[in-house]
This record gives structure tokens, C-alpha cells and sequence, in this order.
């Protein structure tokens, strides 16, 4: 069999649980304790600027593009739609990575069409210029300059593992870069992709919690016992050829956002039922106090080490303890620390 591991959720506590018939270690999960309000499908699902899942998400460092993208300095600008926020990446002659607001402050012209040249990118509408920092360098076009006082939104960056992350919540809360394990590692040994999905966040995130599906959608083992109706393409159970455009298949025709109301959940939902409650309770916890400190996975003992958070998967040999997959004892990791 195949095994996708995800680690850390533990059982659900009796406030999860509502109306369930626990049965050993299984919490077998009704609809009306485990379905979503439509009002918390709307905190989960919206991350735009002042939203609560939005401000939540914005203490952590996120990915907002690849290092490849713009790998050249002085080289093009890229666009990148962040947590509802419309940015522009760009490389600079020294190789710095600027991550600025996409609207030039003087008349809203998009810096995506931009000169990057001589350590800033400047519009092409009137020759406003703004380097890494945001900061306005040089107006040609204004008999005085005041480009000291024009300062753009900008957002701290970190390139680790082929990716350019990036900060977007308030400067006073923000906490170091969290090492995956990439920061020390060669550019030889770090591959990196991106792909798009036209849904919400959360739907996908769902779908990489979901190991339920991996033995049905992701089905090619005795494909050659199903009778072949004429619908099927070989060598794939659902018809669609490649792994990830089965995922997308199955997050993307739910709709962009799903009405989670309509939901009926069971056992195997437990994972990203408690995903969903982790977020939510979070995002209200930070609306109700702006200072909260515990949250997820940036507080607590072993905040700040994301090095051994790690998924795994295999296929299991008679009798193979899957406990040990992706700790320190697993040898697939040893052999990448090396």
C-alpha cells in the first residue's frame, strides 16, 4: 500500500467532537459537528488585507515566488498576487530581491512594466524609481525632487531552497526566517516548482491533508483488472493522466470556494477537520487580541524549528514499522542530511 504521513493531530477533544460515535481510537464524525457555519467558511477562506484569516496568516513567512523567476539582476520584474495584495518581485544590480506594491504611488501606473536598472526599478509613466527597500531614489521628471518623502510598501524577503519568502505582517511581530533545512544546502541539491490552482487556498490545502484519496484518485495498481468501458485513458483510474492534474481536477470543480455548509463529513476527514479548527481558532484569537502570542506553530518549546517537520511516503515492505517514517531514524532522511 501507499502511505501518506501527517503528522501531529492528535485525537479530536470532546468540544471537536459535538454529536460523534467514538468507537476505540476512531471518531466516526456526524455532519452537524463537523460541518463549517457559513460564517466561518468566510473567515477561513478570505486572506485579503484586515480580514482575520489574512491577518493570521500574515505572521508567518510565506512563499511568494521562485528564486529562478528572477534570477538575472536588472532583469525583468515578476508579478505576484499575495494574500489578496497585487506585488512586483524584482532583482536589482546587486543581486538584492525587492518585493514592492505593483501600483507606482504617484498615479497608480503598475511597476510590472518597470525599468530595472541601476540598483531600482523605475515607471515607465513618469520616472518615479524605487529600489529593494520601497524607497523612492530619483523623480526626473519633477523640477525639485521629494523623492525622499515617497516610500511605497514594500515586505522583508528571504531566499531559502530555490524560493523567495516573505514577511507581510506588522514589523514589530516578526519572527526570524524558519529553516526548512534548505538555508545550508548547495543550489545543486534544492529543486523547486510552482503550479496554479483556480480555487481557494483552503481547498487545496484539504487536499493535501486528505490521504483517503491517494488509493482512489491516484489509483494505477491493477488497472489492467478494470473492465475498460471506452471512457478510460490507460494506465489511470480516473481518466486523467498525470498526478497532479488529478488533484487539481478534484479541488478545482468544487467551485472557487466551496460552500462548506454542503459538506458531509466521516472518519477520514478528521485531519482537515481539525486543520480547519486549528485556523479558525487562531484567526479569532488574534482579532480579539492583536498581542496574542500562542500561535500555531510560534509558540511553545519547539517554536522556530521547522527542520524536522517533514512529510513521508512509501510504499511499506511486510511487517515495516511506519512510525519511524520521516523522523531522524528514517533512513531516507539520514541519507539527505547527509
Amino acid at each position: 500500500m501507499i502511505l501518506t504521513l501527517i503528522l501531529g493531530f492528535a485525537p479530536l477533544t470532546g468540544e471537536e467532537r459535538g454529536d460523534t460515535v467514538v468507537t476505540g481510537r476512531i471518531a466516526w464524525v456526524t455532519r452537524r459537528c463537523a460541518v463549517l457555519s457559513a460564517e466561518d467558511n468566510e473567515i477561513l477562506t478570505r486572506v485579503g488585507p484586515g480580514t482575520p484569516m489574512g491577518t493570521l496568516l500574515r505572521r508567518y513567512w510565506i512563499p511568494a515566488c521562485l528564486s529562478s523567476e528572477i534570477g538575472e539582476p536588472d532583469g525583468a520584474p515578476v508579478r505576484v498576487r499575495l494574500l489578496g495584495e497585487d506585488l512586483v518581485a524584482f532583482r536589482d544590480t546587486a543581486g538584492a530581491v525587492g518585493l514592492i506594491e505593483e501600483r507606482c504611488p504617484h498615479r497608480g501606473a503598475s511597476l510590472f512594466y518597470g525599468r530595472n536598472e541601476e540598483s531600482g526599478l523605475r515607471c515607465t509613466y513618469h520616472g518615479w524609481k524605487f529600489d529593494v527597500s520601497g524607497q523612492c531614489t530619483d523623480q526626473r521628471s519633477e523640477i525639485r525632487s521629494f523623492a525622499h518623502r515617497i516610500k511605497t510598501t514594500s515586505y522583508p524577503v528571504h531566499e531559502s531552497g530555490g524560493i523567495v519568502w516573505a514577511y507581510l505582517g506588522p514589523p514589530a511581530a516578526m519572527t526570524p526566517f524558519r529553516d526548512f533545512g534548505t538555508d545550508s544546502l548547495p543550489s545543486s541539491l534544492v529543486g523547486a516548482n510552482k503550479e496554479t490552482i483556480y480555487c481557494n487556498w483552503v481547498q487545496s490545502l484539504d487536499g493535501d491533508l486528505d490521504t483517503a484519496h491517494i488509493s482512489n484518485l491516484h489509483q494505477f495498481d491493477a488497472i489492467d483488472d478494470i473492465a475498460d468501458d471506452g471512457t478510460d485513458k490507460p494506465g489511470s483510474y480516473s481518466g486523467i493522466a498525470d498526478f497532479r492534474s488529478q488533484d487539481a481536477m478534484a479541488t478545482e470543480t468544487a467551485g472557487p470556494i466551496f460552500d462548506r455548509t454542503a459538506e458531509h463529513l466521516g472518519s477520514t476527514d478528521v485531519a482537515l477537520i481539525r486543520m480547519h479548527r486549528l485556523l479558525l481558532r487562531a484567526a479569532k484569537a488574534l482579532a480579539d487580541d492583536p498581542a496574542a502570542a500562542d500561535l500555531p506553530a510560534l509558540a511553545g518549546p519547539d517554536a522556530g524549528d521547522f527542520r524536522a517537520i517533514r512529510g513521508a511516503e512509501k510504499i511499506l515492505a511486510g511487517g515495516e514499522d511506519w512510525r519511524y517514517l520521516g523522523t531522524d531514524a528514517d533512513p531516507t532522511v539520514r541519507e539527505a542530511l547527509g
